[in-house]
């Protein structure tokens, strides 16, 4: 696997701060990147935005938020949900 310079940026980041985007173009790594991490933080939770499966388990995205409480959760592929912005920014502030 290909060594990502960000990967240690990306891990203090997630220690100190509420939330982390990882953006960037296409095919660039990012959903790699992300699983590297995720696999590092035990009872971390990775939901894939485009499948169903996963979809489905964020209908009440508030609720699975408090049953993941305390949890790295990551969302790949979050832009195809943008009605999810609104309540994540809720959970994220009362989380600080």
């Amino acid at each position: 696997m290909i060594d990502r310079k960000l990967h240690p940026k990306l891990q203090a980041l997630l220690n100190t701060t509420s939330a982390v985007v990882l953006t960037g173009p296409r095919q660039v790594g990012k959903t790699t990147l992300a699983l590297m991490i995720q696999s590092q933080f035990e009872g971390s939770v990775y939901l894939d935005l485009e499948s169903p499966r996963d979809l489905a388990k964020i209908t009440d995205f508030e609720s699975f938020c408090d049953l993941n409480e305390g949890r790295l959760i990551v969302l790949d592929e979050i832009q195809r949900v943008p009605n999810l912005f609104a309540p994540l920014r809720g959970v994220i502030d009362r989380r600080r």
